[in-house]
């Protein structure tokens, strides 16, 4: 593809440099070639270029391209189509596309993330007024400094790295926002946690943001976008399930599911302030969690993420403790530390004593706390 290419960007800075311009197709400009059909749409020029024309027996043909720099792009996209119909008349017939040259490479959300442009979608429609909008068929691949896959028989079989997906038809490259599909993923820095989008939206634009959109307060400290927040480029991701480590599965080693929203994705990593209720419940007993034989509750969870940096990882619910013959339940509030450790304080009105792990006895102070480690997916408590 690259002489193709190399041709259609050489076509166009001889239209730019000679000003080889009209303003509408018709057979009075197709004298000399090439020339250009100029719009400016937000300050962007989109140039169809016409080369050339064939006379056949069967009528009149035009060859016809695009090349086209988008903002915060190194390179040019070149598009192309011949034998285009052209009638006696002086016009096109309708609208026509001209097709991608081979899928293109572009990085619009960072050096690390790779977004490629497909042939097959990615086009240009235009008539005789000149350009009329883009088709564009995209995949996203995030850097692996970011977001981890999670390998899945039918989204990821091979394990590839996390993949956005979008089709979109756009009349002004300034104003890119596109439904999107992310492949399942967990976050680098935040062991454990994995996170499906079941809506994501994609913004590039420079005119708006996605409907609900909002930074946090946390996020634009420091980054210039206070007042200016349709400057922001990634992805809003509204709906999300979040599945819980494998610690919190439940009795019948199911999940521990939470459902979330507005969540932000950028070159930097993801960004949430989550906060959950009654994720494992006592009452049920498959819904409760187990800590080496204690099941306990999440009753509360608050989770704050500032571009892949765990902030807070907090926790409240009860522990319930086996006590000669009788369950006993003990408020909690836990915190989340480095290397997958938690830290549980305990609140008891009075001391108790109680057998805990093989040992004979155990006397827990209302001041007591449980270090938790996490070994092969399982809690394990160490009173104090």
């Amino acid at each position: 593809f690259q002489d193709a290419r190399d041709k259609v960007h050489a076509t166009h800075r001889k239209i730019v440099e000679e000003e080889r311009f009209t303003n509408y197709l018709d057979q009075s400009t197709l004298l000399e070639f090439p020339i250009g059909i100029k719009k400016v749409i937000g300050g962007l020029q989109y140039i169809i270029a016409i080369d050339s024309v064939v006379i056949t027996p069967n009528g009149a043909f035009l060859n016809a391209s695009m090349s086209f720099k988008p903002p915060q792009s190194n390179e040019s996209l070149s598009f192309k189509a011949s034998r285009i119909g052209f009638s006696k008349q002086g016009g096109l017939n309708g609208e026509v596309r001209l097709e991608l040259l081979g899928d293109h490479q572009l990085n619009l959300i960072g050096n690390k993330n790779e977004l490629i442009l497909s042939s097959e979608g990615t086009y240009v429609e235009w008539d005789c007024d000149g350009f009329k909008q883009f088709g564009l068929s995209a995949n996203m691949f995030f850097s692996e400094d970011i977001l981890k896959p999670i390998p899945d028989e039918n989204q990821n079989p091979d394990k590839e790295r996390v993949r956005a997906s979008f089709q979109v038809a756009i009349q002004d490259w300034n104003d890119l926002i596109a439904e999107a599909h992310i492949s399942p993923f967990e976050v680098v820095g935040v062991d454990g946690f994995k996170f499906e989008a079941s809506r994501a939206i994609i913004d590039l634009s420079d005119i708006r943001n996605p409907a609900n959109f909002y930074l946090p307060q946390s996020y634009t400290i420091g980054r210039g976008l206070a007042g200016v927040e349709n400057l922001w480029r990634g992805f809003y991701l509204n709906e999300v399930i979040v599945s819980l480590p494998p610690q919190f599965n439940k009795t019948d080693t199911s999940y521990a599911e939470i459902r979330v929203n507005d969540l932000i994705l950028d070159a930097y990593g993801l960004t949430a302030d989550i906060s959950a209720q009654n994720i494992l419940v006592f009452g049920d007993d498959q819904s409760a969690g187990k800590m080496s034989g204690w099941s306990f509750s999440v009753d509360q969870l608050e989770l704050d993420i500032l571009l892949n940096d765990l902030k807070k990882a907090r926790l409240e619910g009860q522990l319930e403790l086996p006590i000669i013959g009788t369950d006993q339940r003990l408020d909690y509030m836990a915190f989340m530390e480095v290397q997958n450790r938690y830290f549980f304080r305990l609140e008891s009105a009075d001391s108790l004593n109680f057998p805990l792990w093989g040992a004979s006895q155990v006397e827990l102070y209302p001041s007591s706390y449980l270090s938790v480690k996490v070994i092969d997916n399982v809690f394990l408590p160490q009173a104090n």
